[in-house]
């Protein structure tokens, strides 16, 4: 309803998880209801996610896949979530009894990227209250998922069991962290000049490196890591640089300085070649035409040779193959190609 007064065009983007009977019908229900706001409504259903202990986990990776794929599609170069002040409280308050450092105590960024996406939450300071009245003012009714109140997760404890005055603590020490990250970011940005990335998917770095938290950003990249590695770590390879193998990705003496790309070792197993394949979690196949159908996407492994790029990137680097055949595709526009495309940027503008 607040999206349709404030942007025309706009596609509210519903997912249905999957994990629950009624579930369809209150999809079903929610894009009817956006549609008389005069908005057009698009279903994601989701399957096969893990009902273990890790269920929510499971669910938020799909829900962003699955919303940043529906974005990718719609040509729409914003997602617009719903998470409220409560939602971030809660966040920090975990993240907090977890033992996270500053980074982690900023709690969700307002604005950051995913996948070419920009992913905004306009409603970080407002009280899910508050937005109830709202809804019962224009007399629109909601739908609450019951998942909400069970005490099985974490978070909901933390919502349920939170005293007012706990509440305002963390709320504060979330904006005081994410100012300072805000800061930080734009130490990182100067910091980055020294940093050269190269389109096959690695950096090129000084002698000297960058800095800790900088290092950390860029080995969740070539990585393909969901979280950056242990900030600790990195200080200790900045101040005493060596080669080492971590977290999916190898720093590699080169020249007078450092390259940062893939562990060969660490790569995704073939996936079969479609368009939109994501492979590796940094490798997007673009094929729009279907001439990579029936191959697969794999690793070049010893098969690449006579190229510029360094031996050990070139081990990582996608290529299709069928049985003994393999092509690496030439990145023409007529031809399939692959486009890197990590689960982050090392620095994407993010603000808290």
């Amino acid at each position: 309803m607040l999206v349709s007064k404030w942007r025309s065009g706009g596609v509210a983007l519903i997912v249905d998880h999957g994990l629950r009977a009624e579930a369809p019908d209150e999809a079903a229900t929610t894009a009817r209801l956006v549609r008389s706001f005069g908005m057009k409504a698009d279903v994601l259903t989701l399957s096969g996610l893990r009902r273990d202990g890790a269920i929510q986990e499971s669910a938020r990776e799909a829900r962003y896949a699955a919303l940043t794929t529906a974005c990718q599609r719609l040509g729409a170069l914003d997602l617009l979530l719903a998470h409220h002040r409560s939602d971030q409280i809660e966040t920090v308050a975990i993240r907090r009894r977890a033992g996270s450092g500053p980074r982690g105590l900023a709690g969700m960024a307002r604005f950051s990227e995913r996948g070419g996406v920009r992913v905004l939450r306009p409603l970080l300071d407002i009280e899910p209250d508050r937005l109830r009245a709202t809804l019962r003012k224009a007399g629109v009714d909601w739908i609450e998922d019951p998942s909400n109140r069970n005490r099985r997760f974490e978070r909901v404890r933390w919502r349920e069991d939170l005293p007012p005055p706990e509440r305002r603590t963390l709320a504060a020490l979330g904006a005081r962290y994410g100012r300072e990250r805000n800061k930080r970011r734009e130490v990182l940005a100067e910091a980055a000049l020294s940093v050269a990335f190269d389109p096959a998917g690695f950096f090129r770095l000084p002698s000297a490196l960058p800095e800790a938290d900088l290092l950390a950003e860029l080995w969740r990249v070539v990585g393909s890591g969901k979280h950056p590695v242990p900030l600790n770590v990195m200080v200790r390879l900045v101040s005493a640089p060596h080669p080492v193998t971590l977290g999916g990705a190898m720093l590699v003496r080169k020249g007078a300085g450092w390259i940062l790309c893939r562990e060969p070792s660490a790569v995704q197993e073939p996936c079969v070649a479609r368009d939109g394949a994501l492979w590796d979690g940094r490798w997007r196949l673009s094929d729009p035409g279907g001439q990579a159908r029936g191959w697969m996407i794999a690793a070049a492994g010893y098969r690449l040779t006579g190229q510029d790029t360094p031996a050990v990137v070139r081990r990582s680097l996608p290529v299709l193959e069928c049985g003994d055949e393999f092509r690496r595709p030439s990145g023409k526009d007529d031809e399939p190609r692959f486009v890197f495309s990590p689960p982050a940027a090392a620095l994407d503008g993010a603000f808290w």
